[in-house]
């Protein structure tokens, strides 16, 4: 299963709550970092100019493949880049963020304001979401706390083999939000 959504919207802690979950039922699982790989690999050519890791998509492809098929049991992989990529999930989970609260994440991470701009738009068209379809398999985006404890219980229930009541599906509009951060002075240049 696959776990993605812009930087700083919670993917990590969202596959870590959900991988906990799993090993507590005694389900044999693991959790992939993608950027875990690109950085411990080296797979990048350089940095653009916000500073951002230039990955060698084709060589990231064939990493997590080698990944994927040398571990056993569930495997939850996680990162912003797997829309961009090969992998085949039958289960995707999308976390998204309130743009504010986003805005703050960044903004503690240090984001330049290039990139605060490129993941607020990206978070407001859900770029991850939209993108992740092509993948195929289902999709669910989370956001609320109750969104999130549905779709790991859900993910539980099925790993153990039981049928469980698909967590209902939502979409969530942030374009008004990006109105609303453009009308507050547009300081990333939207």
């Amino acid at each position: 299963m696959a776990v993605t959504g812009t930087p700083g919207t919670g993917k990590s802690t969202f596959a870590k709550r959900l991988v906990a979950r799993l090993k507590s039922d005694g389900i044999n699982c693991s959790l992939i970092e993608v950027n875990d790989i690109v950085h411990k690999h080296k797979l990048y050519s350089g940095t653009d100019k916000s500073g951002a890791k230039i990955v060698r998509m084709a060589a990231l492809n064939s990493m997590l493949s080698k990944n994927i098929s040398g571990t056993k049991g569930i495997r939850v992989v996680v990162g912003h880049l797997i829309p961009d990529l090969r992998i085949k999930p039958n289960l995707t989970v999308v976390t998204r963020l309130d743009l504010d609260k986003l805005e703050r994440r960044l903004k503690a991470r240090r984001y330049g304001k290039e990139k605060m701009r490129e993941n607020l738009i990206s978070e407001a068209v859900d770029y991850c979401g939209q993108s992740s379809i092509k993948n195929g398999g289902e999709q669910y985006q989370v956001e609320s706390d109750v969104d999130k404890r549905d779709a790991i219980r859900y993910v539980a229930l099925r790993a153990k083999g039981l049928k469980s009541r698909r967590p209902k599906a939502r979409e969530y509009s942030k374009l008004g939000q990006l109105v609303h951060l453009i009308d507050r002075g547009n300081k990333y240049g939207f």
